[in-house]
């Protein structure tokens, strides 16, 4: 709050939205907690089994290539389980993004200047720490935000909140990383999957 120049009572008020959300997420859809625990649970017994090789991955990652590093160390069954749950982490923090967007603007009268400075927060970052968010994978996390937030407003943009919270019915209906990125296609295969239980 200090760095940002936000009063301290509403940049509490604004980050509380976002966590309360998150807890109505998990509370109001019981499926979603063990869901979402099978799959940290998965991550985890698959990197603690399948580490042989992991050294030269890590020599490979390194080198360069595709997507993140850390991606790039993984076999590919950690790396879909990981996207699985990477995935599910970006609805949650977008659409957690949201509500406290929706929710600020109409309970904190400075809401606008203060979402603007804490968005453009990136900005003053320096070299050495951005360097290290991404050493650590931090990045992955800040990019969680922006991706599951992009996929939310497009959703809503094109079918409406109704259509939107279908994702919270069942974990059949939770985005894919790849529909993550292109909300059209989640949108498609819901559509598809409701045509299909109506015949």
């Amino acid at each position: 709050a200090a760095a940002l120049r936000i009063p301290r009572d509403d940049f509490r008020t604004f980050i509380a939205l976002h966590e309360v959300t998150h807890a109505f997420e998990f509370e109001a859809h019981p499926w979603l907690r063990p869901h979402f625990a099978q799959l940290v649970s998965e991550s985890v017994e698959q990197l603690a089994a399948d580490s042989s090789g992991l050294m030269g991955r890590l020599r490979d990652a390194i080198g360069g290539g595709e997507g993140h590093w850390l991606e790039r160390i993984m076999t590919p069954r950690q790396l879909a389980t990981f996207q699985r749950t990477q995935a599910l982490m970006s609805l949650l923090e977008g659409y957690s993004n949201h509500v406290m967007n929706e929710a600020g603007a109409r309970i904190l009268p400075n809401f606008a200047e203060l979402h603007d400075r804490f968005e453009r927060r990136g900005e003053r970052r320096g070299a050495l720490e951005r360097v290290i968010l991404r050493v650590t994978g931090l990045d992955l996390k800040m990019e969680q935000y922006a991706a599951g937030e992009r996929f939310v407003d497009g959703v809503l943009e094109r079918r409406g909140r109704e259509f939107l919270n279908q994702v919270w019915e069942r974990p059949e209906n939770l985005p894919s990383l790849d529909e993550i990125r292109s909300p059209e296609a989640w949108i498609a295969r819901i559509e598809g999957s409701i045509e299909g239980d109506a015949r």
